[in-house]
């Protein structure tokens, strides 16, 4: 009778681990979800606010303009709102942790907006198109591989900051200098957006925590809208 009883007691626990790790996989799917659908709203957002100052008469001239002062007011936002949302009281508070997310991703839109109305419209498409593709691909590629690229963050911080070093002697060193930057950016920016997947689908070391939603945004689409301004920066052809 006891046998019996220590059988069923093993049963029991066994379906309760299994319920747990169905349960622990509902909510990782529920958080990815939600992290791309915020993220697909922050793009869209970006796209119009940047198709409007492209498309609309005068636009592109008043962008070119008065590019230093939103230039500089839409940084200033974007650091505040950033800065504000790493704060884990703030990034966890409902509705001001989106509002935050709001004012961050009208200022870094409005900071595309301005940088694209100075290429000419068929090299800001190009762009784009690249980008999707680079995109699709790379997270393809995170959510498929065996290799954790998250394990990789101490050499990333490390290749950033030379790159951040390089590109400050890039500005005296003639074009050539600025090209090789600019193709080192584009691989840096495309290894972050690996490392940000998979950090976000948790099948690295490390993996972000299902409340940090907001922060995983943020993460990806800073991501995209790197690689973006570098292909435009690298391919694109200045609009007269």
């Amino acid at each position: 009778m006891a046998d019996n009883i220590d059988y069923y007691s093993l049963e029991a626990g066994r379906k309760t681990d299994s319920e747990e790790a169905l349960f622990r996989k509902e909510i990782r799917h529920g958080f990815i979800r939600k992290v791309y659908g915020i993220i697909s709203a922050q793009l869209l957002l970006t796209t119009v606010v940047t198709s409007l100052l492209l498309f609309i008469p005068g636009g592109t001239s008043w962008a070119k303009q008065s590019s230093g002062s939103v230039i500089i007011a839409s940084t200033v936002l974007m650091l505040i709102s950033s800065l504000v949302l790493m704060c884990t009281t703030a990034r966890m508070r409902y509705p001001y942790n989106y509002l935050l997310l709001l004012v961050f991703t009208c200022s870094e839109a409005m900071l595309v907006a301005v940088v694209s109305a100075f290429y000419a419209a068929s090299s800001v498409a190009f762009a784009l198109g690249a980008t999707v593709v680079i995109t699709v691909g790379l997270s393809l590629f995170a959510c498929q591989t065996k290799h954790d690229f998250t394990s990789c963050m101490g050499v990333m911080f490390v290749l950033t900051l030379n790159l951040v070093l390089f590109g400050l002697l890039a500005l005296f060193l003639g074009t050539w200098a600025q090209v090789l930057y600019s193709s080192l950016a584009l691989l840096v920016f495309s290894f972050y957006l690996v490392i940000d997947t998979q950090l976000i689908i948790g099948r690295g070391q490390l993996r972000l925590e299902e409340d940090d939603y907001i922060v995983a945004a943020v993460m990806i689409y800073l991501d995209i809208i790197n690689i973006f301004l570098t292909l435009l920066r690298l391919f694109g052809e200045r609009s007269d």
